[in-house]
C-alpha cells in the first residue's frame, strides 16, 4: 500500500472507533407548553383579562433554584399603575410533567412589584424518561376581546443528566 492510502484507512480506523465509543446524545423530548399567564386589573372581574399597555410590561428571568437542578423559578416584574394581579396556568398535559405552580409576591414598592413562580418537574417523570431533556416555552400573555399579545416568550430545559 502507498503512504497516502494507508493515511486514509487509519483516519478511516480512528473515526470509526471514536464514534464508537462516544456518549450517547440527550435525546430532547418536547414537554407541553408552560403559557397562559395572565395579568387581571384587580378591580377587573377576574374571568375577563385587559391588555397591559407597553410601558408595564415585566421583565422575566428564569433560575433554577435547587442542588438537582429539578426546580425552576420565573421572576416576573411590572409596574403597580394600575395594579395588576398575577395568575399562572398550566396545560392540562403539563401535569404529567410538571408539580403545581406556586405564584407568591416577592416584593413591591410604590412603583413595581416582583412575583415569582416555582414549580419543578416530577421526580418520577425523569425516572420513567432516563436521559431526557425537558424542553419548554413560557410566554407571558395577556388577552383582550379574543386577542392574544405575548409580552415576553423565552425557552429554557432541564435535563435529567443533572439530576442524577
Amino acid at each position: 500500500m502507498n503512504r497516502l492510502t494507508k493515511l486514509m484507512l487509519f483516519t478511516v480506523l480512528a473515526g470509526l472507533l471514536t464514534a464508537g465509543c462516544s456518549e450517547p446524545a440527550v435525546v430532547k423530548e418536547a414537554a407541553p407548553k408552560l403559557n397562559k399567564v395572565y395579568y387581571l386589573l384587580d378591580d377587573a372581574d377576574s374571568s375577563i383579562s385587559e391588555e397591559i399597555p407597553e410601558r408595564d410590561q415585566m421583565h422575566m428571568e428564569y433560575s433554577h433554584y435547587n442542588d438537582v437542578g429539578r426546580e425552576v423559578q420565573i421572576t416576573a416584574e411590572i409596574t403597580n399603575k394600575p395594579s395588576y394581579q398575577v395568575q399562572f396556568v398550566m396545560s392540562n398535559e403539563a401535569d404529567e410533567v410538571f408539580t403545581e405552580p406556586e405564584v407568591s409576591l416577592a416584593s413591591s414598592n410604590e412603583e413595581t412589584s416582583t412575583y415569582e413562580v416555582r414549580f419543578e418537574v416530577k421526580e418520577d417523570y425523569f425516572a420513567a424518561h432516563p436521559d431526557v431533556e425537558v424542553v419548554y416555552d413560557t410566554a407571558w400573555e395577556q388577552s383582550k376581546d379574543d386577542q392574544k399579545f405575548i409580552i415576553l416568550k423565552s425557552q429554557t430545559s432541564i435535563s435529567s443528566a443533572d439530576v442524577y
